[in-house]
């Protein structure tokens, strides 16, 4: 999102409506959070206009007839009102807290939901991941969960501002019958109440105005301080914590440079919360500022109603505590109001994320499931990456054999996993077409097209989960048939309830890099697709030990069409065919020995460069 998307201006229509869908959203998640947060506001904000109303009823029936029995009884009567508002308020607060869970883990759901089906050009796009990681970073400062907290500071206040202002009603009206002079005649009289009504209303405009004023700097700093504490967080806790980075912190003494760094953006953090607590301080100081001066008038006014016999003390208590909760109600109002309207913008990027329309097309083409051996094709393919200039693949084009062994092979920035990207459709052509038996994949339907594939990426991933989930890439899975997926893949008998890493559970396993690859074949295995593809996941391996497992792995995959990307040439021997890319297109093509024939060929000299390795380590 822009900085002028950020920093949008909303008119009221616009940021109502993005309110109201933001609630919306939260309604379909939980039904009753509403209602329990306007239960909670009232029962929370009369209970104390409860002690107020009976407070001054209890000492006014003090200071005349005092009659017990009376006082007994309002006594009784505030206790048990006052005591089942708390009771219901504390039901309310416990709602309220279960909606707000399942609130957010919802809006989670619904964020990682939208990840999955966003296409994987979105998922490499910086700007894209930014944005996703914005949102989670301002979850404790806005978005719809701050859209509901300030609607009940909003209700609250209100209820507080509409139940002061109906019991106080009497203070502008009741005067006093005995004839008066000087000051007591002045505060007896309506300009007395006229005037104590447009202090009322000129303090919350000025704060109200102030804190408009104020509030655009004070946004641009709330949407600095999470990227700031995300940075401080991953040099003092991710970095720091990480086993791996322990390595290199202590044998390139990378204490300074870390503290350096770490020192830099903690000092950043600083200023920013100095700046948000500046800003808080200073409308908290205008708002006590206020409501000082305001007290005072309305203790100087009440006091000399009083004085002048227009009400009696209890009043004079009731008028006192009622203005100190009209103020802090109007106050409340016009910070929640201005609160709930910043937080506009951090629902717009919540809604802008879930609203990212996908551009790859789906298909519609089922899979010919009469097809037992199926067949891709490259035709003329070109592609560069969304934003780059340079063609990481230019004018390609090869052919898929039923059953045939594939290796694709070439230096590092070659072109082969952009090539494999393309053939699992992670991303379309820019030029040309691939076509599926025939027929272009972008006509086939998306998800039945990519279950034809199991890959295993240079840059797989296991989870801390089970080892049967990691291998099944499920909750479920057929326990016989994963223990002889990782059999196959040469692991071993292992319990497939044991954990992989330690993050959810302290009896986890930490698997060494050649244990995380047989896993990952393992899994590959499981998925029984009729095209398996190894993407240089062996690369952190030796030459050997890399070709023992593909030769492995080439046994156990039996008939299925199979695809090898290396740059190490030894590897692939065994493959019917092998592709040789060279700045993104096809240099050569053809069997082992017939390359090597090629003796001025790129893969005969990347060979000759490589033959002295091999022949060291057969010596070994």
């Amino acid at each position: 999102m822009s900085s002028q998307e950020e920093n949008r201006k909303y008119s009221l229509k616009e940021g109502l409506a993005l309110m109201g869908r933001g609630l919306k959203l939260i309604h379909s998640f939980t039904p009753n959070y509403l209602l329990h947060m306007v239960l909670f506001s009232a029962e929370n904000d009369l209970g104390a206009f409860v002690g107020i109303w009976f407070g001054a009823r209890i000492l006014d029936e003090l200071a005349g007839a005092r009659n017990w029995t009376t006082l007994a009884v309002m006594v009784v009567v505030m206790c048990a009102l006052m005591l089942g508002l708390i009771i219901a308020s504390k039901y309310s607060w416990r709602r309220i807290r279960v909606n707000q869970i399942i609130s957010a883990a919802w809006e989670d759901s619904a964020l990682n939901a939208k990840s999955f089906s966003l296409d994987y050009e979105d998922m490499e796009d910086p700007e894209v991941r930014d944005h996703r990681q914005g949102i989670a970073d301002n979850w404790s400062n806005g978005g719809l969960g701050a859209l509901m907290m300030a609607l009940m500071w909003v209700t609250r206040c209100v209820i507080g501002l509409v139940t002061a202002g109906a019991m106080m009603v009497g203070l502008f009206f009741l005067r006093s019958g005995r004839p008066l002079t000087g000051l007591l005649k002045f505060f007896n009289s309506n300009w007395a109440a006229a005037l104590l009504a447009a202090l009322l209303l000129g303090a919350i405009v000025y704060i109200t105005r102030a804190s408009r004023k104020e509030s655009p700097a004070h946004q641009a700093d709330m949407k600095e301080l999470p990227r700031v504490q995300r940075t401080l967080h991953y040099y003092l806790d991710e970095y720091l914590d990480d086993s791996k980075a322990g390595k290199d912190l202590r044998v390139y003494n990378q204490r300074e440079l870390i503290q350096a760094s770490s020192g830099e953006i903690f000092g950043k953090y600083l200023k920013v919360n100095r700046r948000v607590f500046d800003y808080r301080f200073r409308l908290e100081q205008r708002s006590d500022l206020l409501q000082a001066a305001m007290q005072g008038m309305v203790y100087l006014m009440v006091a000399c109603r009083a004085m002048a016999g227009a009400f009696g003390v209890g009043s004079l208590v009731k008028y006192v505590a009622l203005i100190e909760r009209f103020i802090g109600s109007a106050l409340g109002v016009s910070g929640a109001l201005a609160w709930l309207w910043e937080n506009n913008q951090q629902i717009q990027r919540f809604f802008d994320y879930l609203d990212r329309r996908t551009k790859m097309q789906k298909g519609g083409l089922p899979v010919d499931a009469s097809i037992e051996r199926h067949e891709i094709e490259f035709h003329d393919v070109s592609f560069r990456y969304p934003g780059q200039e340079d063609y990481a693949l230019r004018h390609f084009s090869l052919k898929f054999h039923v059953g045939e062994r594939l290796a694709v092979v070439g230096r590092n920035g070659s072109g082969k996993t952009t090539m494999i990207k393309l053939l699992c459709r992670l991303y379309d052509p820019t030029e040309g077409q691939i076509t599926l038996d025939g027929a272009d994949i972008r006509e086939v339907d998306y998800e039945q097209y990519q279950a034809l594939f199991s890959v295993v990426f240079q840059d797989f991933r296991l989870f801390s989960f089970g080892l049967g989930q990691n291998v099944a890439a499920g909750d479920t899975y057929d326990p016989v048939r994963a223990a002889d997926c990782l059999e196959k893949a040469g692991l071993g008998k292992w319990d497939l309830g044991t954990a992989i890493y330690k993050d959810f559970d302290e009896n986890g396993v930490e698997v060494s890099g050649g244990e995380a690859q047989k896993i990952a074949i393992a899994r590959a295995l499981y998925k029984d697709a009729p095209f398996v593809i190894l993407d240089e996941p062996t690369a952190a391996l030796d030459p050997i030990a890399e070709h023992e497992i593909y030769a492995r792995f080439d046994e156990i995959i039996g008939e299925k069409t199979a695809v090898y990307i290396s740059h190490r040439l030894s590897s692939c021997r065994f493959c019917h065919k092998i592709a040789v890319l060279r700045d993104g297109a096809l240099a050569q093509i053809g069997s082992h020995e017939a390359l090597l024939g090629e003796a001025e060929g790129p893969y005969a000299r990347l060979w000759n460069a490589q033959a002295q390795y091999y022949a060291y380590s057969r010596e070994e």
